[in-house]
């Protein structure tokens, strides 16, 4: 019984106002609770096997509960019917609420029809629930909000008819009085297709007794495949409608007589899949726990009859193999169409070569008594029965048992009915032995098979196969009882994992090979797909091979590539930026594609890091972890601490959870140092050839940062570049190396800074010449920071394969005015000497920095000696009339560089230079070589010209051009520095005379003389200024004294 509406509402403030009389010391808020009328449930169908053709597979059994709280208020109670909130319009009811704020109280509420629509209760008007009110009584509009009163309308646009109207307190807000069911939607969970069925229908529990059954229960309508949702959707012809009760369903479904066999099923309402008239249902998916698997005879379940599989051989089914003699012992329980039921066995038949055959089943009685009468069991009186005689199975594959009158034929089809089958195995006639039964991914191993039957060897068949799907790796006759392959994880074992190993024979009168397939569970449904009239989806494989192995097993186990991180790329530098280089290769030393590889790094707390980095992978073999600063940035701060981080490489190439390959290595992070030169191009720290003649010069780009993050080449430029020095195999900076500084002298425009605004960072590029050494050049970039210390860094030239040629030039040096001969020597990085070259001497300009190739000084292809040497006349008009005229120059002058250039074909460029040097035939004399310190003199400077072999005044040079400069005794210019005189008053002039000019510096001091092609190295003037020295002959005295 139910209880009305205001009794519930009483009794809950009864109760109220009792708890509040107990106690108010805790007053508790309750949530108003929305209560749901109509419920979904499942129940789980349990797990099981059927056939291929099996009819009436329960799927999916759901329940749907309506609880009935709805109250009828007045007019025609209609289960199932959509309710609207209020009173439908074209009733004009009005309503009046004795006590506002409370229920429905139909001894003093009112609800009427306003006939006269004036909001008032009139004589004569309709009272249609409740207390008839005062004449003159104020109404409202509808249903009062108090009352949660919901109408339902039967025909649209006419006045309240109570014999099919409703108004309905609905304390379940649901919109409907009772429910009703009025479609279904379903998915699969499981691997089962839409052509795996042939038909899914919804059915009704009729109550008949527990459980399905096809024949008592209803059937309401069918399910139809939507392909663009991959789901099944039964909308009902007739609603099923639900008030105060519970009524269970049922989706069934047919399996296909063709399916994918060890398919699954697994079936689940998804949210929102039950339609009722209210908006209660299903909110989220609900999925059967269990799974139902499409059987494959033979491999996962052995028996069975037309309602799919079935304990039908009593005897136990592991004895049913080929060869076996056997009692059968049959359960006649479910053979009830006939009391003689016949043996059948297969009888496989194929036709044709080359990979195209026609295939034959037909169904061969068993015979007994010596062949004078077919097998039969006779099934009166039900219970285990014999046949005359122990059967002996001549052939693997299915059985059939069929009642009398019936075709075999029909049963293999899976469309006769009360038919039984069993499955005959092969027998285990082989023993495998593996030479290994363990290899690693990657690593290619021999490995042998050898099968024997009774300890000799047996000509089988041998197939390999991915054990996780399948996959057929080889299938091969082993005449001699033995295949030998490679683990080849490039072609044969291309997966981590298990492989197993499997050896046959078919025996039976049409013995088969099994094509490029090999045998297994697929045989007959694909690889390849057997087609013919008597065999079906429920035989099982086509002919399976009466002389079997049992299964053995090779283990591929997770290879571990080859990790190195180079000594320069294994240490990072904490708040510094850098790069780790990983090189990855397998075991063969061969390159690893690295852009298959899962990268992660782990800082020295095991924290993975990875999303910190910058992981290149594009290169084979190479692998670039790189971060603009190891283990801090602006965002999250200290991400990781000093100490030793780890590198995980892997790969999973099905992403099945088993790792082909796995391995780590490990790099550090440090403290920085106080210095640290950071090269940025190359960024491999190599230049791979030598640049030819059109492709210099090439530029180098590093970095120079102290610990506190400045950079030198932020501050004093020209200082700056006095502390570092390039040495090694570059085109002028010698053996003993050069300062930036030095070496723009030579090179000008060769040097430069740059500035990132961006990462605040200050780049050093710098213009170069790279040179070829014996196995190959190396370039060193070297630091003196003062009190950050010192570093240096290298830079490899050649590359693996040495490209460049080691090229020399003798005389290193000579001086103008007299005709040379330049001898060029020309070898490979071996030492290998080159009489083919191509070889030329160029000028090069100090002015642009360029080397001037529009015009030679002379070159030659080939012609050199044995010993890689070519000889060039340097004559006197080429040193000097045509450095203007000729080559292009903008004046006749010395020093200038002469580069040799020689180039070997598929050896590579190289270069030298020398230096043609000024004649050194200048004088310089001064009228005094002692000068005090501070004290004016008059004096003079002269400057002549003289015989280098006698050392005699010949002359006295031109003036035009004439410099005159004094020098420390460290080299450095201080004429302008050391006292009165001026660079201007020393220039023009071979005899200079000087009056009242003076000393302020003490110290040794040298006076040189030079024009365009001559200077006064070896004659200079050496003057000393001596210091003023002070004495008093008192050492104190008494002041006013």
């Amino acid at each position: 019984g139910k209880k009305k509406m205001k009794e519930n509402r009483s009794k809950a403030m009864a109760l109220l106002v009792t708890l509040l009389m107990i106690g108010s010391v805790l007053v508790t808020l309750v949530p108003s609770m929305t209560t749901t009328a109509t419920t979904v449930t499942k129940t789980d169908v349990p797990e099981s096997i059927v056939s291929p053709g099996q009819k009436n597979v329960v799927v999916m059994m759901f329940t749907i509960t309506e609880d009935g709280t709805d109250e009828l208020i007045k007019g025609n109670a209609t289960v199932g019917a959509a309710l609207s909130d209020g009173a439908d319009a074209d009733w004009k009811m009005d309503s009046i609420d004795a006590t506002d704020g409370d229920a429905w109280d139909p001894n003093n509420d009112t609800i009427f029809i306003d006939a006269n629509d004036n909001d008032t209760y009139d004589s004569g008007e309709t009272v249609v629930a409740g207390k008839t009110p005062a004449v003159g009584t104020s109404s409202t509009d509808g249903f009062d909000s108090d009352w949660n009163f919901k109408s339902y309308d039967a025909t649209d646009g006419d006045a309240w008819d109570p014999s099919s109207d409703m108004i309905v307190y609905e304390e379940d807000n649901n919109s409907a009085y009772g429910d009703k069911l009025k479609g279904v939607v379903v998915k699969n969970n499981g691997t089962a297709t839409d052509t795996d069925f042939s038909e899914i229908n919804l059915y009704l529990e009729s109550g008949y007794q527990p459980g399905f059954q096809a024949d008592n229960d209803t059937l309401l309508d069918s399910f139809t495949w939507v392909p663009a949702n991959e789901w099944w959707s039964c909308v009902l012809t007739t609603p099923i409608t639900l008030w105060d009760e519970s009524k269970t369903f049922y989706v069934v479904a047919n399996i296909s007589s063709s399916p994918t066999v060890r398919s699954t099923i697994q079936f689940f309402i998804p949210a929102g899949g039950v339609t009722l008239e209210s908006t209660d249902g299903v909110s989220s998916n609900m999925v059967n726990a269990n799974v139902i698997t499409i059987g494959e005879l033979g491999v996962n379940y052995f028996e069975g009859t037309q309602d799919g599989p079935e304990d039908v051989v009593y005897t136990d089914t592991k004895e049913l193999v080929y060869g076996a003699t056997v009692n059968l012992q049959i359960d006649t329980s479910n053979l009830t169409k006939n009391t003689e039921y016949y043996l059948y066995y297969p009888y496989y038949k194929r036709v044709g070569s080359g990979g195209i055959y026609d295939y034959y089943l037909e169904w061969r009685p068993y015979k007994v008594a010596g062949g004078a009468s077919d097998a039969c069991i006779n099934t009166t009186g039900g219970g285990i029965k014999t046949f005359a005689e122990p059967i002996y199975f001549n052939v693997s594959g299915m059985w059939l048992l069929v009642p009398k009158g019936e075709s075999p034929e029909n049963a293999s089809k899976g469309t006769a009915t009360d038919y039984a089958y069993f499955w005959v195995n092969g027998t285990e006639a082989y023993q495998i032995s593996l030479s290994t039964d363990k290899v690693y991914y990657g690593k290619n191993e021999t490995i042998t098979i050898t099968v024997t039957e009774g300890g000799s060897a047996a000509g089988v068949w041998v197939d390999v196969r991915r054990e996780s799907d399948g996959r057929l790796v080889f299938h091969k006759w082993a005449g001699d009882g033995t295949v030998t392959f490679n683990s080849d994880w490039l072609n044969n074992l291309t997966y981590a994992g298990n492989y197993t190993v499997f050896a046959y024979k078919d025996i039976d009168p049409t013995i088969i090979g099994y094509g490029t397939y090999g045998y297994s569970e697929d045989y007959g449904y694909s690889d390849p797909t057997i087609s013919t009239e008597n065999y079906s989806a429920i035989c099982g494989p086509w002919d399976p091979p009466e002389k079997v192995s049992k299964v053995a097993k090779i283990v591929v186990e997770t290879g571990k590539p080859q990790l190195e991180i180079p000594e320069t790329n294994r240490t990072m530098y904490w708040n510094f930026s850098g790069e780790v280089k990983v090189y990855i290769k397998g075991y063969d030393g061969k390159n690893l594609t690295s852009n298959l590889f899962t990268v992660k790094v782990y800082n020295s707390e095991k924290e993975d890091v990875t999303s910190y980095l910058t992981i290149d992978k594009s290169q084979p073999g190479i692998i670039k972890i790189s971060c603009d600063n190891w283990g801090w940035d602006s965002v999250d701060g200290t991400w990781g601490i000093n100490g030793t981080w780890k590198i995980v490489v892997s790969y999973d190439k099905d992403s099945d959870g088993t790792e082909e390959w796995n391995n780590s290595v490990s790099f550090t992070v440090t403290k920085a140092p106080g210095v640290q030169i950071i090269v940025t191009y190359p960024e491999n720290k190599e230049i791979s050839e030598v640049p030819d003649i059109s492709s210099q010069p090439i530029t180098i780009k590093f970095q120079v940062v102290n610990r506190e993050h400045h950079y030198l080449g932020e501050g004093n430029l020209s200082e700056d570049k006095k502390n570092i020095t390039l040495s090694g195999d570059i085109l002028f900076v010698g053996e003993g190396g050069k300062t930036l500084s030095e070496y723009e002298e030579i090179f000008p425009g060769s040097v430069n800074v740059t500035h990132n605004i961006v990462d605040g960072t200050w780049t050093w590029e710098v213009d170069i010449i790279p040179l070829m050494d014996t196995n190959g050049g190396e370039i060193t970039i070297s630091v003196d920071w003062g009190d950050w210390g010192t570093d240096e860094e290298t830079i490899q030239v050649g590359g693996a394969n040495l490209n460049g040629s080691i090229v020399t030039i003798t005389p290193s040096e000579f001086v103008i005015g007299e005709n040379i001969t330049l001898t060029v020597k020309v070898a490979d990085a071996t030492g290998y000497a080159y009489p083919n070259a191509h070889v030329a001497l160029y000028y090069f300009d100090d002015t642009t920095g360029t080397i001037l190739t529009t015009t030679s000084i002379n070159e030659t292809d080939g012609g050199g000696t044995t010993s890689g040497e070519y000889s060039f006349l340097f004559n006197v008009t080429q040193q000097t009339n045509w450095q203007k005229d000729k080559y292009g120059l903008s004046e006749v002058k010395a020093p200038r560089y002469i580069i040799a250039y020689a180039d070997i074909p598929n050896v590579g460029p190289g270069y030298a230079y020398a230096i043609m040097k000024p004649k050194a035939d200048l004088k310089v004399e001064v009228s005094r070589d002692t000068f005090m310190a501070g004290k004016a003199y008059n004096f003079w400077i002269n400057v002549s010209t003289i015989d280098l072999l006698t050392g005699n005044e010949t002359g006295t040079p031109s003036d035009s051009g004439l410099h005159v400069r004094i020098y420390n005794e460290t080299g450095a210019d201080v004429t302008n520095t050391i006292g009165s005189l001026t660079t201007s008053e020393l220039d023009g002039s071979a005899s200079i005379e000087l009056s009242s000019e003076y000393f302020t510096e003490p110290g040794t001091y040298y006076i040189y003389a030079y024009n365009d092609t001559h200077n006064s190295e070896g004659y200079n003037a050496t003057i000393e200024v001596v210091p003023v020295e002070v004495t008093c002959d008192k050492s104190e005295f008494i002041w006013g004294v």
